[in-house]
């Protein structure tokens, strides 16, 4: 029988090509799950559209120059070091950001630090382009090209999120979870998932089931907590305002 191309080689891959394929979901599902309400949360916080226009834009002006920076960057820090550093400040630490944002400076800060990405895009080309076996390249980008896209599939499970905690609480909670798990799966994880494949190759994708369970759990946690602390200002006021109504009644005080 002979095997489709693709199938043999995500079986034969190896090191930081094999382990960049694995850990694409990490990175892909968690920022899909966020993406499609990224606007409507920015305008629930405040924002108007010329704001928002104006921190795409800052965003994108900033990508241009880092574009042009990460060549040399890469070639200063060398590959691995330079993905470790900006894919935290530029994934991780924005989606911080995100998370505890209040007005327009937040995402301004964030878009700034997104733009990073750049950098990371090059350095990371370099990474498996450069450890990849030549007959072999075609077919891996194919692979992350899948993984994104099957990505994608995931984000109506944040409508779920959405209608069960608000829309604002939400977001806050997905964007935590992008920040951890772009930090476990794009730094240490990437590289023990690539020396693990080399030999148990089911380790990593299980890796990969234990990363999404706790991130889940995580979610969870601090929704209910949050929702919690809710629940006991919104039980706080009422009974301020019982008691407010109570002594204007005392006082003869009637309310249109």
């Amino acid at each position: 029988m002979v095997k489709h191309p693709l199938v043999n080689t995500l079986k034969n891959l190896t090191g930081n090509a094999r382990a960049g394929v694995l850990t694409e979901p990490i990175v892909g599902i968690p920022f899909n799950l966020v993406l499609p309400y990224a606007s409507v949360y920015m305008i629930e916080l405040g924002l108007d559209d010329l704001q928002i226009g104006s921190i795409a834009s800052i965003g994108l002006i900033v990508q241009v120059a880092l574009a042009l920076l990460g060549g040399a960057i890469t070639d200063r820090l060398g590959r691995k070091l330079t993905t470790f550093i900006f894919d935290i400040l530029s994934l991780s630490v924005p989606a911080v950001i995100w998370a505890v944002a209040r007005d327009y400076r937040y995402f301004l800060a964030a878009a700034i630090f997104n733009g990073m990405w750049r950098i990371t895009s090059t350095s990371w080309t370099c990474l498996m382009v450069e450890d990849t076996n030549p007959n072999h390249l075609v077919h891996f980008f194919s692979w992350i090209y899948i993984a994104g896209l099957v990505s994608a599939f995931f984000a109506p499970i944040a409508g779920l999120f959405v209608n069960r905690f608000g829309l604002v609480l939400a977001v806050r909670g997905l964007y935590l979870f992008a920040a951890v798990m772009i930090i476990l799966g794009t730094t240490p994880f990437g590289w023990i998932a690539g020396s693990l494949s080399e030999s148990n190759r089911i380790l990593p994708f299980l890796l990969n089931l234990g990363l999404f369970a706790c991130g889940a759990v995580l979610i969870l946690l601090t929704t209910r907590r949050n929702e919690r602390a809710d629940f006991k200002v919104q039980a706080s006021s009422a009974k301020s305002g019982g008691l407010v109504h109570r002594l204007s009644a005392g006082f003869g005080i009637r309310y249109a």
